[in-house]
């Protein structure tokens, strides 16, 4: 250092002399430090500029918002990858599983009775993966993916929740390995779910619209829904024949509106709910779910759920005939009363969606094509002339009580084994080869019946048994929800199914002379 900065500079050299001799310090020892530290913080940008570039080169990364449902789909098989067994951040809890994924473990006790405090206590612990970065491999190639928190929730979880988003990187000079392996998540759960419906259900926050899932069921079978066959058939076909690509074209051609929409009409518990579900698990769709009885929904928010509906789901409005829209979309539009104070103050939790609002939701200017719309009501007549005319409507479907070909074939689905489809298996997509094959299964199935079910041994058994419990019924008195409510009461002895039948057609008796006995007094009352 001295030879260094001594030849450089005489300055420097005097200047070094003087410290020494008054100080006693020797100011070489610092040059040697400063030199270090400028060589060391060179070195470290130097170091980052060519991590940088090898970055850029290299390293190849996509993101995915938590908005997206392929978020959670990505976080599902991370937790459960190679290399995800072992995490440094986690989220635990205990929760009660549904029952479309996990049976429950109970536990009887000494009296063979359930007891679920038992069964609680032996449930897993479930892993929530925290924001962190996780390795996981797939194949012969490793993937790194950071879990990042944008916003945190606000006061009000739901109004204001947290924002995160997915960084999946992978080293490579292409973003083709890692959407490979979105597509790969993607449909690992759409191979898991194939089996189920899903329930999706919406709700507008501020200016953004969000669509999740609320529930799964198992997609339940044509065979299921009491209705006519032909009826069924026609629905069917009806459904099948929107849904093909040409048919979109055929309607655009034509300037026709692309949308089908259904009136499901009866009495109640009729199977105008359970059709709908039915439909969704037949062509293997969701279910769009809107509450318009919601006092927080109003006309605008309507339109924006509908502008972000699920691709293929089928929307439903349950009940139409329950949310009065009639009445607040004409009555009280023209006094000017919806939703106003009740003149004590306090405002009324009546919906604010309206009529006019609903109509342009469905097939107003900026109405979406494609989608399928399925409303059920008990009370036709009930409904605005203009909610279900043509056009909004498109195919109307009654339901009857049940008559003797119904109750017969509800006897036969409710004693069959259950690995066994009765007759008119509406929903197989079969060869002649494998339908029979499942008439050979049923026979042998049929034939092993256990002894709790009065030891039916012969498929014409159970059809004798059908029979002769539909003849002591009476026909189109009862819903098919009544019947099913009698057989579940004895859903493991048939034969005393036949035998108490009676007691329900007495009883299907006794409440129509209280009802026309209530009838003809309030007929006096009012004559008087």
């Amino acid at each position: 250092m001295d030879l260094l900065f001594g030849a450089a500079s005489p300055i420097l050299q005097s200047v070094q002399e003087t410290v020494k001799k008054r100080l006693g310090v020797d100011v070489s020892s610092f040059y040697t430090i400063a030199l270090l530290a400028t060589l060391t913080r060179y070195s470290y940008v130097l170091f980052d500029n060519l991590s940088r570039l090898l970055h850029f080169c290299s390293i190849r990364e996509v993101t995915v918002d938590d908005q997206c449902e392929l978020f959670r789909q990505v976080l599902d098989w991370v937790k459960e990858a190679a290399y995800g067994k072992e995490f440094a951040n986690l989220k635990s809890y205990t929760d009660w599983p549904r029952d479309d994924q996990e049976e429950l473990n109970v536990r009887l006790d000494t009296g063979g009775w359930i007891n679920f405090n038992s069964w609680a206590v032996s449930q897993k612990m479930i892993n929530k993966l925290s924001p962190g970065n996780y390795w996981i491999r797939r194949g012969n190639r490793f993937f790194r993916i950071d879990r990042i928190v944008l916003k945190e929730a606000g006061n009000n979880s739901f109004e204001d929740p947290p924002r995160e988003c997915l960084c999946v990187k992978t080293l490579g000079f292409s973003t083709e390995p890692i959407l490979e392996f979105l597509e790969f998540c993607s449909r690992r759960e759409w191979d898991m779910k194939a089996s189920q419906t899903s329930i999706e259900g919406g709700k507008v926050q501020g200016e953004f619209t969000l669509w999740r899932n609320i529930a799964y069921r198992d997609i339940r079978s044509m065979d299921t829904v009491v209705l006519d066959k032909i009826i069924k058939d026609k629905v069917l076909a009806d459904m099948n024949e929107f849904f093909l690509p040409s048919t979109a074209r055929w309607y655009s051609k034509r300037g026709i509106p692309h949308r089908r929409g259904y009136l499901f009409h009866g009495r109640p518990g009729t199977g105008k709910t359970s059709l709908a579900y039915a439909l969704a698990g037949f062509f293997g769709m969701s279910i769009s779910c809107i509450s318009l009885s919601d006092p927080d929904l109003s006309d605008s928010d309507l339109a924006l759920l509908f502008e972000s509906l699920p691709k293929r789901s089928i929307i439903l409005f349950e009940d139409i005939d329950a949310f009065g829209l009639e009445k607040r979309g004409l009555e009280n539009a023209k006094k000017g009363k919806t939703n106003q104070d009740d003149g004590k103050g306090k405002k009324s939790n009546e919906s604010k969606i309206t009529l006019s609002g609903l109509l342009n939701c469905l097939d107003g200017v900026a109405a979406a094509d494609g989608r399928i719309l399925i409303m059920t009501t008990n009370h036709k007549d009930e409904l605005d002339a203009a909610l279900i005319r043509p056009g909004r409507v498109d195919l109307e479907v009654e339901f009857q009580l049940s008559d003797r070909a119904s109750l017969v074939e509800m006897f036969e689905h409710m004693y069959a084994p259950d690995d066994v489809e009765t007759e008119g298996a509406t929903t197989q997509r079969s060869s002649p080869k494998t339908e029979q094959v499942a008439s050979d299964n049923k026979t042998q199935s049929l034939e092993k019946l256990s002894e709790s079910s009065s030891k039916i041994q012969t498929e014409d058994e159970l059809h004798g048994m059908a029979l002769s419990f539909a003849e002591k019924l009476p026909e189109y008195r009862l819903s098919p929800a009544k019947v099913q409510g009698f057989l579940l009461m004895r859903k493991k002895d048939p034969q005393k199914a036949v035998e108490e039948a009676d007691e329900l057609a007495k009883e299907v008796k006794e409440a129509e002379a209280k009802l026309a006995k209530k009838i003809e007094e309030e007929k006096k009352a009012k004559d008087a």
